[in-house]
């Protein structure tokens, strides 16, 4: 109890100015830039996890087992409520961080999401299809969540491909087609794809500049690939989710959604520690 007080206190130490999204007033050329910050609180809370489990190993070693995830679960939502956001934000982003539990289980998410059904389709492209089919995004939209899904695939299996470099280009296709004039105010297509970037870029930036904190390239350290998968299938889900409760009605609460899309990569981020991953290994090997 004294160890989980203590990392408790750790996180009420830090200061993330970028989860003020919510109360900030943004006037930026850069049309992604109000996205973006959403990724940042996914960067945080993965620096915050890497130092509470530093703690934990420091002071009980292997008596920490990440392979019932409990604990380390309690600690990441305890991060939420040191945030600068509303209590309303944080009670939404603590239940989807409760609602995505499972994503600690990476192999069985990636699997899930990437292999093909009967009619030949991934369950990502198949989620994608049904957004399209409802509305909810058009067809540039739809085409780009297809290039990421490509990439992050292809991050997965081929070590030396940036994915970074291509989400940046996607990030620029984004900008062009839906950011004309630097302006923000865009209707609802665009938006989804949006907060993926958003999340997506902050993610492989963070990785880029913190190599040290990634595991060896083993099937039990996702890296990059995971945050991104995390937060495109929380993403669709959370979508989906609200249309079959809605009657296919095309409205959706967006911030059910950026919450639940980053509580799908933060969950599946922190598998790519080093010290998680090490664990693991311990464990299974």
């Amino acid at each position: 109890m004294k160890t989980f007080l203590f990392i408790v206190n750790v996180f009420i130490t830090f200061i993330i100015t970028s989860c003020s999204v919510e109360s900030d007033i943004m006037t930026v050329s850069d049309p992604l830039q109000p996205y973006i910050a959403f990724g940042q609180i996914h960067n945080s809370m993965l620096e915050k996890t890497e130092e509470a489990i530093e703690d934990i190993l420091k002071t009980r070693g292997k008596d920490f087992n990440p392979m019932d995830w409990v604990e380390l679960h309690e600690l990441q939502k305890a991060q939420i409520q040191y945030m600068n956001i509303s209590d309303e934000h944080k009670i939404m982003f603590t239940t989807a961080l409760d609602d995505h539990f499972n994503y600690y289980n990476m192999d069985y998410i990636w699997e899930s999401f990437t292999s093909n059904n009967s009619n030949g389709v991934s369950e990502a492209v198949e989620m994608i299809n049904q957004l399209y089919a409802i509305g909810i995004i058009d067809i540039f939209e739809r085409n780009l969540l297809y290039k990421l899904n490509k990439y992050i695939i292809r991050q997965k299996s081929v070590t030396n491909f940036s994915i970074l470099s291509s989400v940046q280009a996607l990030a620029d296709q984004w900008r062009n087609y839906y950011g004309v004039g630097g302006n923000i105010d865009i209707n609802k297509k665009g938006i989804f794809s949006a907060y993926i970037l958003g999340i997506c870029l902050s993610s492989a930036e963070w990785w880029e500049d913190n190599p040290e904190s990634a595991a060896p390239v083993t099937r039990v350290a996702p890296w990059v690939y995971a945050d991104a998968c995390g937060a495109l299938r929380s993403g669709l889900y959370a979508i989906i989710q609200q249309q079959v409760q809605n009657n296919l009605s095309g409205e959706v609460d967006w911030e059910r959604v950026v919450y639940a899309a980053l509580a799908g990569g933060v969950i599946t981020s922190t598998t790519g520690l080093k010290q998680v991953a090490a664990i693991i290994v311990s464990f299974l090997f």
